[in-house]
């Protein structure tokens, strides 16, 4: 069945498809690249089963600094499907510590952090540890009808809501 990227795109701010064989990652939404730290490509090239493996401790992907990826007063939510043995940072939008949001594995779990400049929240599950190597979907949620952070694994919650 052919997919229509169209209607994939739709109402997402970015998208990274990993075909690159080497270098940042490039959006295929709004141009926004990420910039890749301590990682390489597996299997670059179109198609399916695209991935970047990190060191495990500095590597991450970190997306530019975008009014279109700033936490704010709309909905919001980061997507990644990851796997780990010894942890790190999946995804980070935003340079500043004092201004990013964070998905990450460590020795307690998965765990998520937003901070806006001014606020800082954050959802840890202690003893949920993901370190095992096995393939898993983790999403961030910012609810703004609800006002609540949200974390995420294979379409599950995991934990429960935190204010914001």
């Amino acid at each position: 069945m052919a997919t229509d990227n169209a209607s994939l795109r739709s109402g997402l701010s970015a998208a990274y498809e990993m075909r690159e064989a080497s270098g940042n990652l490039s959006d295929w939404i709004a141009s926004l690249t990420a910039t890749m730290t301590d990682g390489t490509y597996d299997q670059a090239g179109p198609g399916v089963n695209k991935a970047i493996t990190l060191n495990g401790s500095t590597g991450k992907a970190a997306i530019v600094d975008t009014a279109a990826l700033t936490f704010s007063t709309n909905h919001f939510a980061i997507e990644v499907w990851a796997s780990s043995t010894s942890g790190g940072v999946f995804l980070q939008c935003g340079s500043s510590a004092a201004a990013r949001s964070q998905l990450y594995i460590d020795t307690n779990g998965l765990q998520t952090a937003i901070n806006d400049g001014t606020n800082s929240y954050a959802n840890a599950q202690p003893g949920a540890t993901d370190l095992d190597g096995v393939l898993r979907q983790y999403v961030l949620v910012i609810d703004r009808t609800a006002n609540v952070l949200q974390a995420y694994r294979n379409a599950a919650q995991v934990g429960a809501d935190v204010s914001i």
